[in-house]
């Protein structure tokens, strides 16, 4: 007769256990942070850099610190293509300093004509403002022309944006002042239309006056910009 003491019984469980409350918590938060971070990997350089931006201001020191960590994994290549919705920004933080050099001077104007030509109709008064706009935007024009000549504009240089030929070279002044009309109202329209429906996301400005735009976000030289073109565009 076998010996049945070594028998394990149907009613033998191995004994469980119960996690407390701040163990479930643990395990809980640990899920987040794994979720958090599969998720983030996702998103591209430029993603999670706006989101820490976003994160910086707030007391969500653990979240910044998750979203710091994947950035510091994730490192940004030399050259790269510049998304529309970037240069869309950098165009308009360009022309919002203008905005606002306008509004000062076209306040003295109109103050000015007003003190010493106070019988002056509205209608001359609006015409002399115009004509004062027309001007003042094109000396901004030249600047901006002028500013991306040597690389980049205000704007674009914080952030690395840069307008080159296919040699790598920034355009000419003449070339990008006349490129610049095709980013005024309402042109502009179409060359951020045709800049979506393009693999490349380039304008119409950029077809007519073979310029592109990219970020670049180490030191590179001319050759390594011209090389970089002629294998992705």
């Amino acid at each position: 007769m076998r010996n049945q003491k070594n028998k394990p019984s149907k009613n033998n469980k191995t004994p469980v256990h119960e996690l407390s409350n701040e163990e479930l918590m643990h395990e809980a938060e640990e899920a987040e942070v794994r979720f958090q971070e599969k998720n983030l990997k996702n998103l591209d350089h430029d993603e999670l850099t706006e989101i820490l931006q976003v994160l910086e201001n707030t007391d969500k020191q653990k979240e910044y610190e998750i979203v710091q960590k994947t950035l510091k994994q994730k490192k940004a290549p030399p050259i790269e293509k510049e998304k529309t919705g970037h240069r869309i920004w950098s165009y308009y933080y360009d022309n919002w300093i203008f905005r606002w050099i306008f509004f000062a001077l076209g306040a003295v104007i109109y103050f000015s004509l007003d003190f010493f030509v106070p019988d002056a109709p509205m209608k001359k008064k609006g015409v002399i403002l115009f004509a004062a706009y027309l001007m003042l935007k094109t000396i901004w024009r030249i600047i901006l022309a002028k500013q991306e000549s040597s690389g980049s504009t205000f704007m674009r240089k914080r952030i690395g944006i840069v307008v080159v030929n296919k040699n790598g070279r920034p355009l000419g002044i003449v070339q990008n002042f006349l490129r610049g009309f095709f980013r005024a109202f309402p042109l502009n329209l179409f060359t951020v239309a045709l800049m979506e429906f393009t693999k490349n996301d380039r304008g119409i400005h950029d077809f007519l006056f073979g310029s592109y735009v990219l970020r670049i976000n180490e030191e590179v030289d001319e050759l390594q910009i011209a090389s970089f073109i002629k294998q992705n565009y």
